[in-house]
């Protein structure tokens, strides 16, 4: 009875490409992701930009309707104004958001460009046959 197995592996069934390669094709699918998200948070921002003027009318306003009370008319205008308070908290945090999602997606296209550098760099070396040699 042997002690090893008799199995035999099909590498080029499921082990496609270098390390390199795929580090570099999961760079950029990272990098993608992040502008995506990005977009996202900008797309995110620009509607709440849009209610903060919204808001920002109805805080200003004097009278908008003549048969409101009051005191309906001042509960309006403080809601309008701790709704602009929220917009302007939210609106600062996509903003850092985008801002670092952007900085993720810049370092991850770095990272890509330094792989495929190596890469480049290896494939060179090994086209001229190694150490020089023709």
């Amino acid at each position: 009875m042997k002690a090893t197995s008799e199995h035999e592996l099909r590498y080029p069934e499921f082990d496609q490409g270098s390390r390199a390669q795929w580090t570099m094709g999961r760079l950029a699918h990272n990098a993608h992701a992040y502008a995506k998200a990005a977009a996202k948070a900008e797309r995110q921002a620009s509607r709440l930009r849009e209610r903060q003027l919204y808001y920002a009318r109805l805080a200003r306003e004097d009278e908008r309707l003549r048969d409101h009370s009051e005191r309906g008319e001042a509960a309006r205008k403080a809601h309008a104004r701790h709704r602009l308070a929220e917009i302007a908290f939210w609106l600062n945090e996509l903003d850092l958001l985008f801002l670092a999602l952007l900085g993720l997606r810049e370092a991850q296209l770095v990272r890509r460009s330094v792989w495929a550098n190596r890469f480049l760099g290896r494939r060179e070396h090994l086209r001229t046959g190694g150490r020089g040699r023709p």
